[in-house]
Protein backbone atom coordinates (compact mmCIF):
# COMPACT_ATOMS: atom_id res chain seq x y z
CA UNK A 1 0.00 0.00 0.00
CA UNK A 2 1.42 3.00 -0.79
CA UNK A 3 1.87 6.20 1.66
CA UNK A 4 -0.47 8.35 0.06
CA UNK A 5 -3.47 5.88 0.16
CA UNK A 6 -2.54 5.34 3.60
CA UNK A 7 -2.71 8.41 4.62
CA UNK A 8 -6.33 8.92 2.68
CA UNK A 9 -7.56 5.70 4.05
CA UNK A 10 -6.71 7.34 7.55
CA UNK A 11 -8.24 10.61 7.11
CA UNK A 12 -11.68 8.33 5.81
CA UNK A 13 -11.79 6.72 8.99
CA UNK A 14 -11.09 10.34 10.56
CA UNK A 15 -14.36 11.24 9.33
CA UNK A 16 -17.15 12.32 11.70
CA UNK A 17 -20.96 12.37 11.15
CA UNK A 18 -21.95 15.28 13.04
CA UNK A 19 -25.88 15.63 13.46
CA UNK A 20 -26.47 19.26 14.86
CA UNK A 21 -29.28 21.03 16.73
CA UNK A 22 -28.51 24.86 16.45
CA UNK A 23 -30.98 26.28 18.33
CA UNK A 24 -31.95 24.53 21.96
CA UNK A 25 -33.37 25.69 25.35
CA UNK A 26 -32.67 23.44 28.26
CA UNK A 27 -35.37 25.60 29.89
CA UNK A 28 -33.89 24.23 32.69
CA UNK A 29 -35.06 23.92 36.48
CA UNK A 30 -34.04 26.71 39.09
CA UNK A 31 -33.63 24.21 41.73
CA UNK A 32 -29.61 22.69 40.92
CA UNK A 33 -30.29 19.33 41.54
CA UNK A 34 -33.32 19.20 39.12
CA UNK A 35 -31.66 21.48 36.80
CA UNK A 36 -28.86 18.77 36.74
CA UNK A 37 -31.46 16.06 36.60
CA UNK A 38 -33.24 17.90 33.61
CA UNK A 39 -29.89 17.97 31.53
CA UNK A 40 -29.32 14.37 31.63
CA UNK A 41 -32.58 13.79 30.38
CA UNK A 42 -31.91 15.90 27.29
CA UNK A 43 -28.73 14.02 26.47
CA UNK A 44 -30.46 10.77 26.64
CA UNK A 45 -33.70 12.26 24.64
CA UNK A 46 -30.62 13.96 21.81
CA UNK A 47 -29.47 10.36 21.67
CA UNK A 48 -32.72 8.95 21.28
CA UNK A 49 -33.79 11.37 18.40
CA UNK A 50 -30.20 11.05 16.88
CA UNK A 51 -28.45 14.24 17.38
CA UNK A 52 -24.91 14.74 18.46
CA UNK A 53 -24.29 18.21 18.44
CA UNK A 54 -25.96 21.09 19.43
CA UNK A 55 -25.21 24.89 20.43
CA UNK A 56 -26.97 25.42 24.03
CA UNK A 57 -28.87 28.64 23.03
CA UNK A 58 -30.94 29.73 25.77
CA UNK A 59 -32.50 33.22 26.14
CA UNK A 60 -30.60 35.90 27.33
CA UNK A 61 -33.23 36.29 30.00
CA UNK A 62 -32.85 33.16 31.50
CA UNK A 63 -29.07 32.73 32.17
CA UNK A 64 -27.93 31.30 29.07
CA UNK A 65 -24.32 30.64 31.00
CA UNK A 66 -25.68 28.60 33.61
CA UNK A 67 -27.82 26.54 31.02
CA UNK A 68 -24.34 25.80 29.48
CA UNK A 69 -22.55 25.19 32.01
CA UNK A 70 -24.93 22.21 33.56
CA UNK A 71 -25.33 21.07 29.73
CA UNK A 72 -21.66 20.72 29.28
CA UNK A 73 -20.81 19.51 32.75
CA UNK A 74 -23.16 16.37 31.92
CA UNK A 75 -22.40 15.81 28.68
CA UNK A 76 -21.64 12.22 27.56
CA UNK A 77 -18.66 10.97 25.87
CA UNK A 78 -18.96 11.73 21.87
CA UNK A 79 -21.25 14.33 22.13
CA UNK A 80 -20.61 17.74 21.72
CA UNK A 81 -22.10 21.09 22.67
CA UNK A 82 -21.02 24.88 22.45
CA UNK A 83 -22.18 28.05 24.26
CA UNK A 84 -24.83 30.21 22.53
CA UNK A 85 -27.61 32.59 23.29
CA UNK A 86 -30.58 33.66 21.85
CA UNK A 87 -30.25 37.33 22.24
CA UNK A 88 -33.46 39.83 22.37
CA UNK A 89 -32.66 43.21 20.24
CA UNK A 90 -34.48 46.59 21.91
CA UNK A 91 -37.11 46.00 19.10
CA UNK A 92 -37.81 42.67 20.37
CA UNK A 93 -36.26 40.40 17.69
CA UNK A 94 -34.59 37.15 18.26
CA UNK A 95 -31.25 36.81 17.44
CA UNK A 96 -29.02 33.58 17.59
CA UNK A 97 -25.12 34.47 18.42
CA UNK A 98 -23.30 31.31 19.33
CA UNK A 99 -19.09 30.75 20.04
CA UNK A 100 -16.25 28.57 20.39
CA UNK A 101 -15.70 30.20 23.91
CA UNK A 102 -17.91 30.60 27.10
CA UNK A 103 -16.55 34.13 26.76
CA UNK A 104 -19.67 35.18 24.83
CA UNK A 105 -21.55 34.83 28.24
CA UNK A 106 -19.07 37.72 29.51
CA UNK A 107 -19.80 40.54 26.90
CA UNK A 108 -21.74 43.38 28.98
CA UNK A 109 -23.31 44.58 25.65
CA UNK A 110 -25.27 41.30 25.02
CA UNK A 111 -28.25 42.04 27.70
CA UNK A 112 -31.65 42.23 27.24
CA UNK A 113 -33.32 44.93 24.55
CA UNK A 114 -29.87 46.75 24.91
CA UNK A 115 -29.01 46.71 21.25
CA UNK A 116 -30.91 47.06 17.91
CA UNK A 117 -31.16 44.82 15.58
CA UNK A 118 -28.73 46.71 13.42
CA UNK A 119 -26.19 46.79 16.60
CA UNK A 120 -26.54 43.22 17.22
CA UNK A 121 -25.81 42.17 13.49
CA UNK A 122 -22.68 44.68 13.80
CA UNK A 123 -21.73 43.33 16.90
CA UNK A 124 -21.25 39.87 15.29
CA UNK A 125 -19.34 41.55 12.45
CA UNK A 126 -16.52 43.24 14.46
CA UNK A 127 -15.80 40.34 17.13
CA UNK A 128 -13.92 37.15 15.53
CA UNK A 129 -14.90 34.57 18.39
CA UNK A 130 -18.73 35.62 17.90
CA UNK A 131 -21.36 34.17 14.71
CA UNK A 132 -24.92 34.09 14.35
CA UNK A 133 -27.80 33.58 12.19
CA UNK A 134 -31.05 35.05 11.38
CA UNK A 135 -33.77 33.40 13.51
CA UNK A 136 -36.84 32.15 12.16
CA UNK A 137 -38.05 35.06 10.18
CA UNK A 138 -41.64 33.66 9.93
CA UNK A 139 -42.61 33.14 13.10
CA UNK A 140 -45.67 34.61 13.58
CA UNK A 141 -44.71 36.88 16.41
CA UNK A 142 -42.76 40.27 17.12
CA UNK A 143 -39.59 37.73 17.65
CA UNK A 144 -39.60 36.59 14.14
CA UNK A 145 -37.83 39.72 11.73
CA UNK A 146 -40.15 39.42 8.86
CA UNK A 147 -43.50 40.60 11.32
CA UNK A 148 -41.26 42.99 12.94
CA UNK A 149 -38.88 44.95 11.11
CA UNK A 150 -40.26 43.98 7.66
CA UNK A 151 -39.63 41.40 4.89
CA UNK A 152 -36.79 43.91 3.06
CA UNK A 153 -34.89 44.13 6.03
CA UNK A 154 -34.89 40.23 6.58
CA UNK A 155 -33.58 40.22 2.98
CA UNK A 156 -30.97 42.84 3.83
CA UNK A 157 -29.47 41.09 7.17
CA UNK A 158 -29.85 37.40 5.27
CA UNK A 159 -27.50 38.76 2.88
CA UNK A 160 -24.89 40.67 4.93
CA UNK A 161 -24.93 38.41 7.88
CA UNK A 162 -24.11 35.02 5.43
CA UNK A 163 -26.40 32.90 7.63
CA UNK A 164 -29.63 31.62 7.75
CA UNK A 165 -31.79 29.50 10.17
CA UNK A 166 -33.67 27.78 7.51
CA UNK A 167 -35.91 24.71 10.24
CA UNK A 168 -36.58 25.63 13.61
CA UNK A 169 -40.23 24.17 14.75
CA UNK A 170 -40.56 24.45 18.52
CA UNK A 171 -44.06 23.98 19.41
CA UNK A 172 -45.78 24.22 16.03
CA UNK A 173 -45.41 20.90 15.62
CA UNK A 174 -48.23 20.03 18.33
CA UNK A 175 -50.25 23.16 16.97
CA UNK A 176 -50.03 21.48 13.15
CA UNK A 177 -50.76 17.68 14.91
CA UNK A 178 -54.13 19.43 16.54
CA UNK A 179 -55.51 21.19 14.04
CA UNK A 180 -54.94 17.91 12.27
CA UNK A 181 -57.08 16.45 14.56
CA UNK A 182 -59.79 19.15 14.59
CA UNK A 183 -60.51 19.00 11.09
CA UNK A 184 -60.52 14.74 11.04
CA UNK A 185 -63.25 15.24 13.88
CA UNK A 186 -64.78 17.36 11.60
CA UNK A 187 -65.19 20.45 14.71
CA UNK A 188 -63.50 22.81 12.17
CA UNK A 189 -63.38 23.37 8.51
CA UNK A 190 -61.11 21.64 6.50
CA UNK A 191 -60.47 24.92 4.36
CA UNK A 192 -59.71 26.63 7.62
CA UNK A 193 -57.27 24.22 8.82
CA UNK A 194 -55.18 23.95 5.86
CA UNK A 195 -55.19 27.99 5.80
CA UNK A 196 -53.52 27.97 9.33
CA UNK A 197 -51.18 24.84 8.79
CA UNK A 198 -49.77 26.44 5.69
CA UNK A 199 -48.82 29.44 7.77
CA UNK A 200 -47.82 27.34 10.76
CA UNK A 201 -45.70 25.22 8.20
CA UNK A 202 -43.73 28.42 6.52
CA UNK A 203 -42.74 29.30 10.46
CA UNK A 204 -41.16 26.35 10.74
CA UNK A 205 -39.17 25.36 7.82
CA UNK A 206 -38.40 29.13 5.34
CA UNK A 207 -39.36 28.58 1.65
CA UNK A 208 -36.34 28.54 -0.44
CA UNK A 209 -36.75 31.26 -3.10
CA UNK A 210 -36.16 33.19 0.45
CA UNK A 211 -32.46 32.87 0.44
CA UNK A 212 -30.99 30.78 -2.74
CA UNK A 213 -30.29 34.11 -4.14
CA UNK A 214 -27.94 34.73 -1.41
CA UNK A 215 -24.13 33.08 -0.71
CA UNK A 216 -24.67 32.15 2.86
CA UNK A 217 -21.77 31.10 4.63
CA UNK A 218 -23.67 28.16 6.43
CA UNK A 219 -27.77 27.61 7.22
CA UNK A 220 -28.67 26.72 10.63
CA UNK A 221 -31.75 23.64 11.38
CA UNK A 222 -32.93 23.85 14.74
CA UNK A 223 -35.43 22.32 17.08
CA UNK A 224 -35.70 25.54 19.00
CA UNK A 225 -37.32 22.79 21.57
CA UNK A 226 -38.00 23.63 25.37
CA UNK A 227 -39.61 20.44 26.07
CA UNK A 228 -38.18 17.12 25.41
CA UNK A 229 -41.32 16.23 22.91
CA UNK A 230 -39.57 19.18 20.75
CA UNK A 231 -36.50 17.69 19.40
CA UNK A 232 -35.86 15.43 16.35
CA UNK A 233 -34.69 18.76 13.99
CA UNK A 234 -30.78 18.70 12.95
CA UNK A 235 -28.49 19.16 10.27
CA UNK A 236 -26.51 16.06 9.08
CA UNK A 237 -23.14 16.77 7.92
CA UNK A 238 -19.55 15.76 7.96
CA UNK A 239 -16.46 17.02 10.12
CA UNK A 240 -13.40 15.76 8.52
CA UNK A 241 -12.35 14.56 12.53
CA UNK A 242 -13.68 14.54 16.07
CA UNK A 243 -11.60 17.23 16.92
CA UNK A 244 -13.68 19.86 18.43
CA UNK A 245 -12.04 22.71 16.07
CA UNK A 246 -13.13 20.68 13.24
CA UNK A 247 -16.62 20.16 14.87
CA UNK A 248 -16.96 24.18 15.41
CA UNK A 249 -15.72 24.87 11.87
CA UNK A 250 -18.31 22.53 9.92
CA UNK A 251 -20.48 24.31 12.03
CA UNK A 252 -20.07 27.59 11.19
CA UNK A 253 -18.97 26.38 6.95
CA UNK A 254 -21.75 24.08 6.17
CA UNK A 255 -24.19 25.32 3.13
CA UNK A 256 -25.10 21.76 2.81
CA UNK A 257 -26.46 18.55 3.77
CA UNK A 258 -28.80 16.51 4.89
CA UNK A 259 -32.27 18.37 6.88
CA UNK A 260 -34.16 16.02 9.22
CA UNK A 261 -37.37 17.06 9.96
CA UNK A 262 -38.85 15.17 12.82
CA UNK A 263 -42.62 15.71 13.90
CA UNK A 264 -41.86 14.12 17.22
CA UNK A 265 -44.93 11.49 16.98
CA UNK A 266 -43.41 8.67 18.75
CA UNK A 267 -42.55 11.93 21.61
CA UNK A 268 -46.02 13.38 22.05
CA UNK A 269 -48.78 11.15 21.78
CA UNK A 270 -51.35 13.94 22.44
CA UNK A 271 -50.35 17.50 20.44
CA UNK A 272 -53.18 18.93 23.16
CA UNK A 273 -50.92 18.60 25.61
CA UNK A 274 -47.67 19.74 23.77
CA UNK A 275 -49.96 22.92 23.02
CA UNK A 276 -50.94 23.82 26.44
CA UNK A 277 -47.29 22.93 27.64
CA UNK A 278 -45.63 25.38 25.05
CA UNK A 279 -48.77 28.01 25.44
CA UNK A 280 -47.62 28.04 29.06
CA UNK A 281 -43.60 28.47 28.69
CA UNK A 282 -44.47 31.44 25.99
CA UNK A 283 -46.57 33.32 28.60
CA UNK A 284 -43.85 32.77 31.39
CA UNK A 285 -41.04 34.08 29.21
CA UNK A 286 -43.25 37.10 28.71
CA UNK A 287 -43.63 37.77 31.43
CA UNK A 288 -39.66 36.88 32.26
CA UNK A 289 -38.97 39.69 29.61
CA UNK A 290 -40.73 42.44 31.07
CA UNK A 291 -38.39 43.78 34.23
CA UNK A 292 -35.62 44.17 31.63
CA UNK A 293 -37.72 45.67 28.90
CA UNK A 294 -39.17 48.52 31.18
CA UNK A 295 -35.66 48.68 33.36
CA UNK A 296 -34.08 49.57 29.31
CA UNK A 297 -37.19 52.32 28.92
Amino acid sequence: MSESVAVMEMKFRELMELRVDYHFHPNLKTDETKAIEMAHKWWETFREVGVNTLLVTEHVYKNPKRAYEIMKSTQPEEMYCFPGLEYLTSEGVDLIMFSRSDSIYDYPELTPYNLTYEEAIAFIETHEDIYGFVTHPYVPSKTGIIKNLGYEKFQYYVKRLGSLEIVSVGGMQHVIKFLHQLDNAQIISRKVSKKHRFKLQKSMVVPEYDYHIHNLKFIAVGSDAHHFSELGNYLEVTSPSSTLQDIFNTIITSKDGKIHMNYHGHLEKRPHRGVIRSSITVFKEYLMKQPYRFKIK
